[in-house]
């Protein structure tokens, strides 16, 4: 079956592999990809409108210190990469600070 991108069942899909991956590899995020992302910049740009827990806090337990990476492209940390666009959610930009707020001295 296809998804359409911003549907229940394509985010459901997901999230089914996102865990499938951390499953199989919890290193995966971890990594970056070729473009310099971490799998959590990743997730808050394509799939942010979801629940903290349904993708970023598997991540995050992983993959702590990836809070404090910029993006590549817009040289924002991830809780501000969070509050930006129209599927900005603010709960989640509130949970991601309350999990690092070291993040602020970077600024």
């Amino acid at each position: 079956k296809g998804y359409i991108s911003g549907d229940d069942e394509y985010f459901r899909a997901v999230q089914v592999c996102f865990k499938l991956i951390l499953d199989a590899y919890p290193g995966a995020a971890n990594e970056r990809n070729a473009d310099g992302l971490f799998p959590v910049h990743i997730a808050i740009r394509h799939c942010n409108h979801l629940k903290f827990e349904d993708i970023l806090q598997p991540l995050l337990e992983l993959a702590p210190t990836s809070l404090l990476a910029r993006d590549k492209e817009t040289k924002l940390h991830p809780f501000a990469q969070a509050s930006i666009g129209s599927s900005s959610n603010v709960d989640t930009v509130f949970i991601l600070l309350r999990r690092d707020p070291s993040v602020l001295a970077t600024l």
